[in-house]
């Protein structure tokens, strides 16, 4: 194990005193009273208030007026480890850390940001930050994770002024057809969109103001690179996150942090911990040798073993017949009892040979893939599983030279495909239009289906890609010049034609749970605009070797954080019936990745809802959280902090708790990483095999063959398909 540090400050409640007061006679008659004093000492007594009952409230800390003419101290009761609710001690470190910080530091809104500094970009103030999060453990044990953030807000109040200004100011630089920003009310600190573009947006302003609501407008990245190129320049400029400035940044910030003494803070500013890297094995499965045939008949003749057989991915109807002398290849057909039986083989025919023959058999598919840690590798042995039975027909604007994509496509990726071929391209100059009719005669006499690939270097109008209504199609936009980035970027893009073709990149070797095991990834999105307020429940399902099965959405559903056992069972039914569709077998253990955080009975709705579709069977119920993480790092030998590679974890087995990093790009080794945090809710599944999951799930399903996402792939998954506004294209670089 290597030892690192996290920006987290740490500590241990082994018990909590609550003192107890009780209201006088004369609030309890009262329900006026009573509701008056409730509400003083929820919302402005200042009080570290645990519970507000009808007859009494209870505090954390001894009131230095212990009798009142409204209530008396009336005793003690205390709250010992392993402690229930959680959330109750992690609120209660909340509010007295929002209370200490706002000494020093401006609180951003209600949240648990705090302001550090302020740099003019008008008409915008860029707010360099940091954000803290809680994690208590029914252990008692606590931890306060620091990260720094920055801001981009309105340098004033939102009025009809300030929007003019930012109206004329605007360059749409991209000429994009939405620039959102949200704006925050002052007082309630609710949140609504506008869009700078809309024609009604000083009106719907107005109407707010004439409500006397303040608000301030926060910005994003994308609007800001539409609004104006060289402010947005100096935002990432400034907002770079260097690792080691960012360790600097938080230093005092981390000092700072203090609490009462009966929460125990250890002293030490940084939490050091030992980490370890998941083990490098080559865990993906790639490059397919073999292709599906059947047995219909064998017996030993004076030429050698008659094999009658069909090529499945080929034609069930054409039956082979040939003569096998090797040994070793009879001995591992013998093995086989009873014929019809349906095997995977390697296939080849070489010149003089009549017939195709079998060259090798694969049993349980021992041997039949190559193993590697990277996706990428399937470049030098192709796609785990290669596309059979399909064209391409290229739409190729102007000159565009596609030998790179053809090479990929047929030499690399998916090199061990049987019947698949790139048809002769359809070369349209940039005046012209694609012709529907010029396409169906190009594919109507062509066997197996067909998948359109459209080439073009500019971007085009979206309308001029209605005539492929109906068709499946991919578009690339970009410089296809043979050199190393276009090769890379080519060889995405193939990828994402065979997969939507029906192939699969990488499988997971081992996921450490059984064939008749699966994983389900869940997200609930919720909508941001308009006035209807509803969630979208997402589901993904996954097999055993991580190959995507299917997803579905329960959609417009009651607009709620947590889990509705209505929606789930029905989101649970549809994947069973996915399962009845491709003839697998019911589920006998379950993983199951929620998007974000549980809420207290989201557990046992899922673990209802499972053993309604499926019966008692092995379920494990884990966390992936996004948010809340520290800043991770190692130092080197000249004790420099250095960021952690992909796979790199802290892992707390006894409360099945863990940060781990994920997608590490290469260029961008002294940037600060954004790891996820895994929780382990609920299941008997060892942490570790949990953790490694997580991590082998985000090497498949990436879009990118040489980087690994940050979510797994369950989650990502689901988060894709739960969206409830229309999602635009956007360039990498606007995050």
């Amino acid at each position: 194990m290597t030892e690192a540090f996290l920006t987290t400050r740490r500590g241990f409640v082994q018990k909590l005193t609550l003192t107890r007061y009780d209201y006088l006679n004369w609030i309890i008659e009262s329900e006026a009273q009573k509701a008056k004093l409730k509400n003083w000492l929820k919302n402005k007594s200042g009080f570290l208030t645990h519970e507000i009952e009808d007859t009494c409230f209870f505090t954390f800390e001894r009131l230095l007026e212990e009798s009142t003419k409204q209530y008396r101290a009336s005793g003690e009761k205390t709250l010992s480890a392993p402690f229930k609710n959680t959330q109750l001690i992690s609120n209660l470190i909340g509010t007295i850390l929002k209370k200490e910080l706002s000494k020093k530091y401006k609180q951003f809104f209600s949240q648990n940001i705090f302001i550090v500094s302020t740099i003019d970009l008008y008409p915008f103030n860029l707010l360099k930050a940091f954000e803290f999060n809680i994690e208590v453990f029914d252990s008692g044990h606590f931890l306060i994770h620091v990260n720094p953030v920055s801001k981009i807000v309105s340098s004033k109040v939102v009025d009809k002024e300030y929007l003019d200004y930012l109206k004329k100011s605007n360059l749409n630089n991209s000429k994009t057809t939405e620039m959102e920003f949200a704006v925050i009310n002052h007082e309630r600190n609710f949140r609504l969109k506008f869009d700078l573009l809309d024609e009604c947006i000083f009106e719907k302003i107005e109407k707010l103001h004439s409500e006397k609501n303040m608000f301030t407008a926060t910005f994003d990245y994308h609007f800001l690179a539409n609004f104006s190129p060289e402010i947005f320049g100096k935002i990432v400029e400034h907002t770079s996150k260097d690792l080691k400035q960012a360790i600097m940044f938080l230093n005092d910030i981390l000092s700072n942090i203090k609490l009462p003494s009966f929460l125990n803070l250890h002293e030490e500013r940084y939490f050091k911990v030992n980490i370890s890297e998941l083990d490098r094995k080559n865990n993906l499965l790639i490059g397919s040798s073999f292709e599906v045939i059947t047995i219909y008949s064998k017996s030993q003749t004076q030429y050698g073993l008659r094999i009658e057989f069909t090529r499945d991915s080929i034609s069930r109807d054409e039956l082979i017949t040939i003569f096998l002398k090797n040994e070793e290849l009879i001995e591992k057909l013998n093995d086989i009892k009873v014929v019809p039986a349906t095997i995977n083989a390697k296939i080849e025919q070489k010149t003089g040979w009549k017939n195709p023959y079998i060259t090798n058999v694969f049993i349980d598919n021992v041997g039949a893939f190559s193993t590697s840690s990277l996706q990428s590798a399937s470049y030098f042995h192709g796609i785990y599983k290669a596309v059979n039975n399909w064209n391409i027909l290229p739409i190729v604007y102007e000159d565009l030279d596609i030998k790179v994509f053809e090479n990929l496509m047929l030499h690399a990726f998916n090199k061990n495909a049987t019947e698949f071929k790139i048809l002769e391209p359809i070369i349209i100059k940039s005046t012209n239009e694609i012709d529907k009719q010029e396409v169906q005669r190009s594919i109507k006499n062509q066997a197996g289906k067909t998948m359109i690939a459209v080439f073009c270097k500019y971007k085009i109008p979206h309308d001029s890609f209605a005539p492929l209504k109906g068709f499946k199609y991919q578009i690339y936009q970009g410089d296809t010049t043979d050199n190393k980035q276009n090769r890379a970027k080519l060889s995405n893009f193939t990828c994402k034609c065979l997969e939507k073709m029906g192939g699969v990149i990488a499988a997971i070797a081992d996921t450490s749970i059984a064939e008749d095991g699966y994983f389900i990834g869940i997200d609930l999105g919720h909508t941001t605009n308009g006035k209807e307020k509803f969630s979208n429940l997402g589901v993904s399902l996954f097999d055993s070797l991580g190959i995507l099965l299917g997803d579905y959405v329960e959609k417009e559903i009651p607009r709620r954080e947590n889990l509705i056992d209505t929606n789930c069972l029905n989101a649970f039914k549809k994947l069973d019936k996915m399962l009845e569709a491709k003839k697998l077998n019911k589920p006998k253990h379950l993983i199951i990745h929620r998007d974000g955080k549980l809420h207290f009975k989201d557990i046992n709705i899922l673990v209802s809802c499972v053993e309604t579709v499926w019966g008692k069977i092995n379920v494990d119920i884990v966390e992936i959280i996004k948010s809340g993480f520290p800043v991770m790092a190692i130092k080197d030998e000249t004790n420099k902090p250095i960021n952690p590679i992909s796979g790199t974890s802290y892992q707390d087995d006894i409360h099945k708790y863990a940060i781990l990093a994920t997608n590490v790009q290469a260029d961008e080794q002294s940037a600060v990483i954004n790891p996820i945090i895994i929780k382990h809710k609920y299941g008997e599944l060892e942490f570790s095999k949990i953790v490694e999951q997580v991590y082998w799930f985000t090497k498949v399903y990436t879009n990118n063959l040489y980087n690994s996402t940050r979510l797994p792939a369950t989650t990502l998954k689901a988060n894709n398909v739960v969206g409830t506004s229309k999602k635009l294209h956007r360039s990498t670089y606007l995050g």
